[in-house]
């Protein structure tokens, strides 16, 4: 498992699309889009906190939630801003600085991903692991350092 600093980043999926919480709402439930750089202060800016066991949260600094999704993940499942953490393993890809955030389903691992959906705007979804699928990582840049 890759480690990564405590800080305040942008996740970034190529080409050019960050983790967005739509209008950094703090609804419980708030899909979470991939969209390209917005401009507004805090939407696509996330806190990644190292848990005590290894794992990792990514909370929106703006709204506050956290990413995550309903009960027990299955693929194709919505990510959302929720209130409560989920954690997420960081594990690194072939580029620098490029990682895919997983959590364990029912069979194997899931990845933070894309939906396949042809809608606007894209939404983030969980997926079966790849990891020949360099698609399905996520680029890290630290905003606070």
């Amino acid at each position: 498992m890759g480690s990564v600093a405590n800080g305040i980043y942008t996740l970034s999926h190529a080409p050019e699309q960050n983790l967005t919480l739509m209008f950094g709402s703090d609804r419980p439930g708030t899909q979470v889009n991939v969209m390209p750089p917005s401009g507004a202060p805090g939407d696509q800016d996330w806190e990644v906190r190292r848990t005590e066991d290894g794992a990792y949260t990514l909370r929106n600094v703006k709204s506050g939630t956290y990413a995550g999704f309903d009960g027990h993940p299955e693929a194709d499942d919505p990510i959302r801003g929720f209130p409560e953490p989920r954690t997420w393993h960081l594990l690194p890809a072939e580029e620098p600085g490029t990682f895919f955030l997983t959590v364990p389903g029912p069979t194997g691992d899931l990845a933070l991903d894309v939906s396949p959906l042809l809608i606007y705007p894209p939404l983030a979804v969980l997926r079966p692991l790849d990891k020949g699928d360099t698609s399905q990582s996520w680029h890290l840049t630290r905003l606070d350092a």
